[in-house]
């Protein structure tokens, strides 16, 4: 059992520092001291992700970068990676799904609070979306093509016809049949929350994106858009769910993940951090073409994430010009 310090840098607000799947996997085998990001001090290993402008360029720490975007790792800057994709380079990659940060293990175990009455007597169908301009376009044919079925409720800032946002998620799309659970992007290996919170919120979701969704997620729980040729063919199934009572509660209580899923990620998750708590090797060079690429980046990305550069690459992108 190693004595080991650890400082997260660069993630989304709202993530614990303290407590996290991370630190938790980590000190079941080690001694861990969490630095706050706030402060100076160099850790043993260094987690950043994407988020604001980067902190790790320049760190003599071990970099470790976890993402739960659909980008893929650079490792010419960072030492590891923890990310959505299916690669494997050496024991510097781990592929660990975004949802596995939201407590799987309880969804697993959720279920429908409603008698099958009021399970089937819910209102139909709810989609929350924010992200509408950087996003597949598949997305948003679907969405039109559900709602010509039925009126869709819209509960988040995308079409909003509550009032306003809702404040409880889960709360919101548990008293409706369906939800429209989305990704931005059809990327292999990329599987987020998205799925996981109709699941416990017990409603069925109505899933598009990555087809690795069904490695992880049993079949049977959630309609895939994917198994359709169009979205018109994927209403039609989602039609004859709505007006079938039987079938929907079949599915609406499916068991949710496969077999040894998520225990699967997590045990291997401590492994390959246990690894470089270990061997405490570096893979980063300074040297050559690697060491050059890092020299740029470590001066080009602050810049990219400047208030005004942002906005210049947004309405670059929208007038079509990159």
């Amino acid at each position: 059992m190693a004595n080991i310090t650890v400082k997260f840098v660069n993630f989304w607000n709202g993530f614990n520092e303290s407590d996290n799947r991370f630190v938790e996997l980590l000190r079941t085998r080690h001694n861990v001291t969490i630095i706050p990001s706030t402060d100076p001090a160099e850790p043993d290993l260094l987690f950043f992700s994407i988020f604001g402008t980067p902190r790790h360029f320049g760190s003599r720490s071990i970099r470790i970068y976890y993402t739960g975007e659909n980008d893929v790792p650079d490792f010419n800057v960072c030492d590891y990676a923890i990310s959505f994709h299916p690669i494997t380079f050496s024991d510097r990659h781990f592929r660990y799904p975004l949802y596995m940060l939201y407590n799987p293990y309880g969804v697993e175990g959720a279920s429908c609070a409603l008698s099958d009455d009021m399970a089937t007597a819910r209102g139909f169908c709810t989609a929350l979306l924010r992200n509408t301009q950087s996003c597949d376009p598949m997305r948003i044919s679907i969405i039109d093509t559900v709602e010509s079925y039925k009126p869709i409720t819209y509960g988040g800032p995308f079409r909003n016809n509550t009032g306003g946002p809702v404040a409880d998620k889960i709360e919101f799309i548990s008293g409706y049949k369906f939800n429209l659970a989305l990704e931005n992007s059809c990327v292999p290996g990329y599987v987020t929350e998205k799925i996981v919170e109709p699941f416990a919120a017990g409603t069925v979701p109505v899933y598009w994106g990555s087809e690795w969704v069904n490695n992880d997620f049993n079949p049977s729980a959630f309609i895939n858009a994917s198994n359709h040729a169009s979205p018109v063919d994927l209403v039609k199934a989602i039609s004859d769910i709505d007006n079938d009572s039987s079938r929907y509660l079949e599915m609406l209580n499916a068991p949710k993940f496969r077999p040894g899923v998520p225990g699967k990620y997590d045990e291997g998750l401590l492994e390959f951090l246990d690894n470089i708590v270990v061997n405490g090797r570096r893979h980063v060079s300074p040297y050559g073409m690697s060491g050059t690429i890092y020299a740029i980046d470590s001066l080009t990305r602050p810049a990219y994430h400047s208030v005004w550069t942002r906005r210049a690459l947004k309405l670059l992108k929208k007038l079509s010009v990159i």
